[in-house]
């Protein structure tokens, strides 16, 4: 995928008309990959969209297309995370502490947000752990 162009453009375009609603996307800037969120009801049209682009493409472009259905997507919302150092330090380092695994992460320009996916086992003592770790520096 790295250096083709137009690649994404192809995946989204796919997805679109398999009429899958994507929730997130994730690409890193290696451009080997593209990670995309879907609702659980729109993954096997998904999968099936993409194993069509797959045989459209050349296999040098697309060599691997996999799925994990138990995960969750977790935002990390608030005004004053923009422009204040250290905050996704915070949020990962605390997962980190209470051995969660991060798949996957996508940060908006605004920086008003973070999400990232995590193994859907994980979810409630990953938002319980992040809660407590932001309500106790916050002022009252």
């Amino acid at each position: 995928m790295a250096g083709t162009i137009g690649v994404a453009a192809h995946v989204f375009a796919k997805l679109a008309d398999a009429g899958v609603n994507i929730i997130m996307i994730s690409q890193g800037s290696s451009e080997s990959n593209i990670s995309v969120l879907v609702e659980e009801e729109h993954l096997s049209g998904a999968l099936n969209a993409l194993h069509e682009l797959e045989n459209e493409f050349n296999s040098n472009v697309i060599k691997e297309i996999s799925c994990n259905e138990d995960v969750s997507a977790i935002a990390v919302v608030g005004s004053r995370m923009a422009g204040t150092p250290g905050i996704v330090g915070r949020i990962f380092s605390r997962l980190g502490s209470i051995d969660v695994s991060v798949i996957m992460i996508s940060q908006g320009s605004t920086e008003h947000n973070v999400s990232f996916v995590l193994r859907r086992d994980s979810v409630r003592r990953a938002v319980e752990s992040l809660h407590e770790e932001f309500s106790l520096s916050e002022p009252q």
